[in-house]
């Protein structure tokens, strides 16, 4: 059997044709695909218009009501650009492009759930001019939230949470039939008043959340409010957490559980569509929250969470979408700031980057480890200079005997290369269209599976890449996250790159892992979260630290704490204490249940600490810029670490920013 190249359709390049191969190879052929649009000239005028339209493709096209409620309220704000008006769709594969719209991002398909939103015409969620100023609303996208928690309460019998998204995996909203402006494509809205309910119904919170995720998930799903400890329940200690009646009793709360598929799932295809889904709800809760309570309240969102690889640049889909979600709540709160804290990521020691320049008739070479027991797809991620592509060769040596791909040239974006084993594709390279890339992606079925679907040979897959024309070419190469989150049936096992020259001893971890940097491609930079570029004003990516007592500042990166690049001068904004020392690793925070006590390390404990700490500044008077200059960042962050704003280095490091926040 033989590599083949193939044509490519339009409609699910890349990532999405894999994705649906791999559904149909389980016999999942009632799909629906979510789609990141922005609307065009063709959809309408005015916002009944639009809303009708989209209303008119019902069976093919599914808007959730938060959606609507958006979209009405930016059609109808006074100051709304027109020509960026984005919302998210569910479209069956056929049905992915139309006129009326302009399709930026597709992502991972789920099976289509026997209840879906029903035509709603949407709310104007813009507030009054007249609100009064009031404490912060934190808000959190993660996994498993015990939003029952004594930590998350006004006072004993009452809760600070707004509401409560618990996405579903594929599975019937709940209730069947939600309330008009509460329907959502799967799982359930809790208000703060149902929420409520469950506190004085007299039954423990174990029983509650049982209770719940059997309504909502399959037998087999991962169930992580079950669990004693939840990692989204931790952040939220860390960011908001308090005794009922204490300092933050005033700070409202909202949160988004992501479904387990999304989390299980590290290489991202579904985080990071699901991540701006629940930002655009948040958005939307939030708005609605301000026109209840009579107050405009700053909005900070934790995003303890990330996936690895992509471009680098502001071309990555959270960095591109998440300054414009800030900007749309600053439109339709009439200039309420907003602030997301995000992760900058955990792979410094993990191997999985390299780069290298390479000149005319010389070439890179590398084995691409893919583990065995991996019931997950292994992705890797190579990028050139644009129009470099036609100019590099590929040559693709998989083990286990089957033969090996070799490409004269980057394939087009209308190609596809595939290896099939009984007619299911074990292996594939697809071109993806980048601005400022050339790239290809390498997917390699899982090699172990439960009984269903093609497996690929674990093993080293030698990738071999030639230059064949001047000048020399810079080439980026990545493997994407596949490792199984703590708590999680073991599924995916990170791939990793390695290269015959490529270690040399490791003083601090005294190992033979060091990378080498006069003959091995691997490097230790630019390791960060796939968002990194996310340069916002109105974001800060954080480090995690440690303490160190021998060091001027008592702290240090952790040991894996992941490393921006310092000839380029990137590196997250702020770092936080995100271990008590070497040997006792993590935070101290709440488990699922109130009372319960777990660890939490990694940058997911030290986001937190920073978006407290701007909860903080609020609470203390402390008026957040809506639109923040350069000049209002700075001081800012001077705020934050407790210094004045001329003592700030010109450069953030690329481990610990511009500095490492206290808590």
């Amino acid at each position: 059997m033989a590599w083949e190249i193939r044509d490519l359709d339009k409609a699910t390049a890349g990532h999405a044709d894999w994705e649906l191969a791999a559904a149909r190879a389980r016999k999942k052929e009632d799909l629906l695909l979510p789609v990141y649009v922005r609307l065009t000239p063709a959809a309408g005028g005015s916002a009944d218009e639009v809303i009708g339209r989209l209303n008119e493709l019902r069976g093919q096209v599914f808007v959730a009501d938060h959606e609507m409620d958006l979209l009405r309220t930016q059609l109808e704000a006074d100051a709304a650009d027109r020509d960026e008006v984005n919302l998210f769709l569910l479209c069956r594969p056929d049905a992915i492009h139309s006129d009326l719209w302009t399709v930026l991002h597709v992502g991972a398909p789920i099976e289509v759930p026997p209840e879906l939103p029903k035509p709603y015409a949407g709310a104007n969620l813009g507030p009054p001019a007249s609100l009064s100023a009031g404490p912060p609303m934190v808000a959190v996208i993660d996994d498993a939230i015990g939003y029952l928690n004594a930590r998350f309460r006004r006072n004993p019998a009452s809760t600070r949470f707004d509401a409560v998204w618990i996405m579903g995996q594929d599975q019937p909203p709940a209730p069947l039939v939600p309330p008009a402006g509460a329907a959502v494509y799967t799982g359930a809205i809790l208000t703060g008043a149902q929420i409520g309910t469950e506190l004085a119904s007299g039954r423990s919170e174990g029983s509650l959340y049982y209770a719940r995720n059997e309504a909502i998930f399959a037998p087999a799903d991962h169930k992580g409010t079950n669990l004693r400890g939840g990692h989204g329940t931790c952040v939220l200690d860390l960011a908001a957490g308090d005794e009922p009646g204490g300092g933050l009793a005033d700070v409202g709360l909202l949160a988004v559980q992501l479904p387990p598929a999304a989390i299980v799932a590290t290489s991202g295809r579904r985080l990071e569509h699901l991540v701006l889904q629940g930002l655009r709800w948040i958005i939307a809760r939030a708005l609605r929250a301000a026109i209840l309570s009579g107050r405009r309240m700053p909005l900070i969102v934790n995003l303890s969470l990330g996936t690895l690889a992509g471009p680098r640049d502001k071309t990555e889909i959270l960095a591109a979408r998440i300054p414009g979600l800030i900007g749309l709540f600053r439109l339709l709160s009439l200039g309420t700031p907003m602030r997301v804290v995000a992760a900058y990521g955990n792979a410094f020691r993990d191997r999985l980057t390299a780069r290298s320049t390479v000149a005319k008739d010389d070439r890179l070479s590398f084995d691409w480890r893919v583990l065995p027991d991996d019931r997950t797809a292994s992705y890797l991620e190579i990028r050139v200079g644009p129009g470099r592509g036609d100019h590099i060769a590929l040559t693709l040596t998989p083990p286990g005997g089957i033969p090996a791909l070799v490409l004269p040239k980057f394939l087009t974006t209308a190609q596809k290369a595939v290896y099939e084993i009984g007619g299911e594709i074990a292996a594939g390279v697809y071109r993806l269209s980048e601005t400022h890339h050339d790239m290809l992606l390498v997917v390699v079925a899982p090699t172990e599976t439960d009984g269903v679907g093609v497996t690929a040979p674990p093993g080293a897959w030698r990738v071999d890449l030639a230059n064949r024309a001047d000048p020399p070419v810079d080439m980026l190469i990545q493997v994407q996250r596949d490792d199984t989150p703590d708590g999680y049936r073991i599924r995916g096992r990170q791939a990793w790159l390695d290269h015959r020259d490529g270690w040399t001893w490791d003083g601090e971890t005294m190992d033979w892992t060091f990378p080498n940097a006069s003959a091995c491609p691997v490097t230790r930079e630019d390791t960060a979260a796939s968002f990194c570029a996310m340069d916002d004003r109105s974001t800060y990516l954080v480090g995690a630290m440690m303490p160190d007592r021998a060091v001027p500042d008592g702290v240090r990166p952790s040991l894996y704490a992941a490393q921006g690049e310092p000839a380029r001068h990137t590196g997250p904004a702020l770092s936080a204490r995100a271990d008590d020392g070497r040997a006792l690793t993590g935070r101290r925070a709440s488990g699922v249940q109130s009372g319960s006590r777990i660890r939490l390390s990694g940058s997911s404990a030290a986001a937190p600490i920073v978006t407290r700490a701007l909860a903080g500044l609020v609470l203390s008077g402390h008026s957040l810029p809506a639109n923040p200059t350069p000049a209002d960042r700075l001081a800012e962050m001077a705020q934050l670490l407790g210094v004045m704003a001329g003592a700030l280095p010109v450069w953030p490091d690329s481990r610990s920013g511009f500095g490492t926040v206290q808590g």
